[in-house]
């Protein structure tokens, strides 16, 4: 339905009608605005920390697999959903830093 009024309110469009195409373009574009808008949450962390492992302080890459570690551990009663208790780090670090604390 929604679909439906972008194009035109009263027309009724087929899975093979031409227009199809035309709001498939317009709901990828949409999607691609809205991704450059909205940061995901380690997006916004890589930014804070300024692309470094708060951990072993080496630079992340962008494409490197990155674990999300809460600062005050929830078990103890730090938040689960703040920004202010999360940082970035390595997937690595991460796994060797909760290995080391169970020790």
């Amino acid at each position: 339905m929604f679909a439906v009024r972008i194009l035109n309110k009263h027309k009724i469009i087929h899975g093979f009608h031409e227009d199809v195409r035309v709001l498939e373009k317009y709901i990828a574009n949409q999607l691609d605005k809205n991704r450059k808008k909205h940061k995901t949450l380690k997006e916004n962390l890589f930014t804070r920390q300024k692309g470094v492992c708060s951990i072993c302080f080496e630079t992340i890459k962008e494409d490197e697999y990155r674990h999300i570690h809460h600062i005050f551990p929830i078990s103890l009663g730090g938040s689960k959903s703040s920004i202010k208790n999360m940082a970035l780090v390595h997937k690595e670090c991460h796994i060797e830093h909760h290995s080391l604390n169970e020790e």
